[in-house]
């Protein structure tokens, strides 16, 4: 299967999502609202925004990524030439890349004010929501323990990881809800018609394959 049409969330999950009510629409571009019971039962919000695909813009704003930065990702990503390093491969690698180059020119590491990390975190790339999170006051101790890039990685990585888990989270949902509920369907292809459109940027037919 194509890379460019890997959904975080299959068709089958969708269609039972949206007949258990649990999936909406939502102003977030290329991304679905879906209830946090279905996919984190410890999550601090009702809901969240999961993006459709996989490599997509919105999957890298998911991961704390600046929405502008996202799209410039996702546009290189659909044109890669075959000999770069992340031909082939899903777009979390160009998204860790730009994090750790643009590391390399701007980092912190020391209280303020000798490094300034919201600076350091807003060149890296991190939107301001992600930044919030990693300054909290709260967590001051802890965040000096790492690099502000360091924690932008560490951040980005988890969320992508949190993308990649859902699939099996919806369906061990399913199972022990009404384990009679079998998740099938692919990651490819449309939406089933009962679930809203989505507004997601479809790969063009130059992405690599």
């Amino acid at each position: 299967m194509s890379l460019n049409h890997r959904r975080v969330i299959s068709e089958g999950n969708l269609r039972l999502l949206a007949e258990a009510g649990q999936v909406s629409e939502t102003n977030q571009p290329g991304c679905r609202r879906v209830s946090t019971q279905y996919i984190s039962p410890f999550a601090s919000r009702d809901t969240l925004d999961i993006p459709d695909f996989f490599n997509s813009a919105a999957a890298l704003v998911f991961c704390g990524m600046q929405p502008a930065v996202a799209e410039n990702l996702f546009d290189e990503w659909q044109n890669l030439p075959e000999e770069h390093f992340a031909y082939g491969h899903d777009i979390d690698r160009l998204g860790k890349n730009y994090i750790e180059l643009r590391a390399a020119a701007v980092d912190a590491w020391l209280p303020e004010p000798q490094h300034d990390w919201e600076a350091a975190l807003e060149h890296q790339g991190i939107k301001l929501s992600t930044r919030q999170g990693i300054m909290d006051p709260e967590y001051r101790d802890i965040r000096l323990s790492g690099t502000a890039s360091e924690w932008a990685l560490d951040t980005f990585i988890c969320n992508w990881d949190f993308l990649a888990s859902l699939e099996e989270r919806v369906a061990h949902t399913f199972e022990r809800l009404g384990g009679e509920k079998k998740i099938t369907g692919d990651r490819s292809g449309s939406p089933d018609p009962s679930t809203p459109a989505s507004t997601s940027r479809q790969p063009t037919s130059q992405s690599p394959q």
